[in-house]
């Protein structure tokens, strides 16, 4: 008999919606069903509610939709554990979630309120995380009114929404006229959204790099990921979750082997400065031999083309080990 219960969180108000979608599919797939009792807890992005066990079903019948408050408080009164590893962006990444899941006393997997919301804030992790050694922060302005580039930077940059997910958003521009207009689709598309600007570090290579974080405090130490996005010139939304959007090698060929290992350190002395809990995943670029943070992630993509379980498979650990890991050290 399975021996604990498991509602996979999916969907939600975020951005990354689809996503989510996606990657809660794949953890269903996997999960070892001998040892959970499964299902889905599917949100929409109207905050309305379901549980099914049905792949195909997630977003239909929507008459049978409970409200939210309901279905959280379902879960509590039937013991379930909260695996939020297939959610994704805003709701989640920052927090919110898992500050009501703490109200209600409800177990969930990974980071809690504050770590969370500090990781997803880009420009203040970057200012904390800027004082490890060995790692550098693109020089980063945010944007204001006025739409201008300051003196100072040239207009090669990397135009970004300060708190989301998956590069959504995100533009390279070269000129002040496509900065302007990169800020102008983020006003008008994500109007709540602070917007940052970096220097654009042509030719770099971008690696990443996940962490896994036992119960005791101990860490697995996981092999860094080399990403070359083959759809566009950097790892955008269509290079992380569209088939054969990127190559990417485990470990990374373009670094030496101390430098790979001084990037799984690093990762986790971010993981920790943050104050982050069970998993996450770093963002770095290396520019000119210098070793450059850009952001991490609370909750790592779980699809069929995610890096973290690659990772993981590089070492041995298979994607249904992943989860029970995950799940024991929650």
């Amino acid at each position: 008999m399975a021996n604990k219960k498991i509602a996979i969180f999916c969907g939600g108000p975020s951005s990354e919606h689809e996503v989510s979608v996606l990657s809660s599919k794949n953890i269903y797939k996997f999960i070892d069903k001998s040892k959970y009792s499964v299902v889905f807890f599917y949100i929409t992005k109207g905050l309305k509610c379901r549980f099914t066990d049905d792949l195909d079903d997630l977003e239909k019948n929507t008459e049978s939709h409970l409200t939210f408050l309901d279905g959280l408080t379902k879960i509590k009164s039937e013991n379930y554990f909260a695996l939020l590893a297939g959610l994704h962006g805003e709701f989640v990444e920052d927090g919110k979630i898992q500050t009501i899941l703490e109200y209600f006393k409800i177990p969930y997997l990974g980071s809690g309120p504050a770590a969370s919301s500090l990781a997803m804030d880009k420009y203040r992790a970057s200012l904390l995380v800027s004082t490890l050694k060995h790692v550098i922060i693109p020089r980063t302005f945010r944007v204001g009114k006025d739409t201008t580039i300051p003196k100072e930077f040239s207009p090669s940059l990397v135009v970004k929404p300060n708190t989301m997910g998956s590069s959504i958003g995100v533009s390279i521009v070269k000129s002040e006229s496509e900065f302007r207009k990169a800020v102008e689709y983020i006003r008008k598309n994500y109007p709540s959204q602070e917007i940052i600007a970096q220097e654009y570090l042509e030719g770099a290579i971008e690696i990443q790099c996940g962490v896994l974080q036992k119960k005791d405090g101990n860490f697995v130490v996981l092999p860094p990921i080399e990403i070359i996005p083959k759809k566009n010139v950097f790892f955008d939304y269509d290079s992380k979750y569209l088939v054969g959007g990127a190559t990417e090698i485990t470990p990374p060929v373009s670094v030496s082997i101390k430098v790979a290992d001084e990037l799984s350190q690093l990762s986790i002395n971010v993981h920790t400065l943050l104050g982050l809990r069970t998993y996450s995943r770093n963002d770095f670029l290396i520019h000119k031999k210098k070793i450059y943070f850009l952001e991490a992630n609370t909750l790592p993509g779980m699809t069929a083309t995610s890096l973290l379980p690659q990772e993981a498979k590089a070492i041995g650990i298979s994607y249904t080990q992943l989860l029970d890991f995950l799940i024991e050290n929650a």
